[in-house]
């Protein structure tokens, strides 16, 4: 599924009744799980997700193993989890992963 990039917006309650004239029980429906979450976001924090990874992966070298695989499947380029070339891909992956995991300490 591809959005056009006119369509990343959130739309006003109008439209989404235009949208759903078929369904209006949807906006109700909407609207009303909406009015009882209660979501606190603390801003200028960092918040990962806590995962684990699967049997004989840490967390790094699981993301890395996704990285060179997913680099493999969709772009045809040949890469092991544990590259340490300098290419420019592999130097912003490094980058990204001392991001992580500086941001954890």
């Amino acid at each position: 599924m591809k959005y056009a990039e006119q369509q990343f917006y959130l739309r006003s309650a109008d439209e989404m009744k235009a949208r759903f004239a078929e369904v209006p029980e949807a906006v109700q429906n909407t609207l009303e799980v909406a009015e009882k979450c209660n979501v606190e976001i603390e801003f200028g924090k960092l918040h990962y997700p806590v995962f684990d990874p699967p049997e004989h992966f840490t967390r790094e070298g699981y993301l890395r193993h996704l990285l060179a695989d997913g680099l493999r499947k969709h772009y045809g380029i040949q890469t092991r989890a544990e590259d340490t070339s300098s290419s420019s891909s592999a130097s912003k992956i490094r980058s990204g992963f001392r991001r992580i995991n500086q941001s954890k300490a």
